[in-house]
């Protein structure tokens, strides 16, 4: 993937792709969060567990572009002297430390079964399962890790987590992911209570005023 200077950026570019960044995970929390969580759905354990594998792959995601362009994008808002957007920017690795921590809790194996089964929920036809050698990623020590493995590397460590040797339906991902799904709902509280302070600092008007004001001040004259 072709890297790009943060410094040739639109003003209007990098306040969008900054925001993107952090707040992102947001709307995936506020899409899923209410039926892993809510009592209306507490006999529904085949749904929670496919929208658990949906959320630890997003999750996955949004650690990963942390790992690619917070630094860059922390660095190019102050360059600029819009605090605001610093501020957002150092609201949000805050939820990030405590996604990664939350990630953490599942073992590399787990992630991938994770990212299998999900993938078979959301696409028609998985592109990696039919590449060798099958590219991966997964957190680890709460950071965003690649690994390139084998294609039978990837269907033993599936099977071995599936108990089987291939799914036949996703009925039979149940049995595996239910511990995953139970861990899941153990530890994610932490994260949402995250993600609330976040949407209420960070997504008001007064805030959006505010991130509006540093556009508005934008000098090129006055960066460092």
């Amino acid at each position: 993937m072709a890297k790009f200077d943060v410094r040739n950026l639109s003003s209007p570019e990098l306040a969008n792709r900054s925001s993107a960044l952090v707040l992102g995970h947001v709307d995936l929390a506020r899409a899923w969060g209410f039926y892993l969580l809510s009592e209306d759905f507490e006999k529904e354990t085949e749904l929670k567990n496919k929208l658990a594998c949906i959320m630890v792959r997003g999750l996955i995601d949004a650690i990963e572009g942390r790992s690619r362009l917070y630094q860059p994008f922390r660095q190019e808002v102050a360059r600029r002297k819009w605090p605001t957007f610093v501020n957002l920017l150092q609201e949000g690795y805050k939820a990030f430390s405590v996604i990664a921590s939350l990630l953490d809790r599942f073992t590399r194996e787990e992630q991938i079964f994770m990212f299998c089964a999900r993938s078979g929920l959301v696409h028609g036809w998985v592109n990696a399962e039919t590449l060798d050698p099958v590219n991966i990623k997964y957190v680890e020590g709460g950071d965003i890790r690649s690994a390139t493995i084998t294609l039978e590397e990837y269907r033993a460590i599936n099977q071995k987590m599936l108990g089987a040797p291939r799914f036949h339906g996703t009925h039979q991902i149940d049995g595996p992911l239910n511990p995953l799904r139970e861990r899941f709902i153990q530890e994610v509280p932490a994260y949402f209570n995250v993600v609330e302070r976040l949407f209420q600092n960070c997504m008001n008007a007064d805030y959006t005023n505010a991130l509006a004001t540093d556009l508005l001040d934008d000098n090129p004259e006055n960066y460092d």
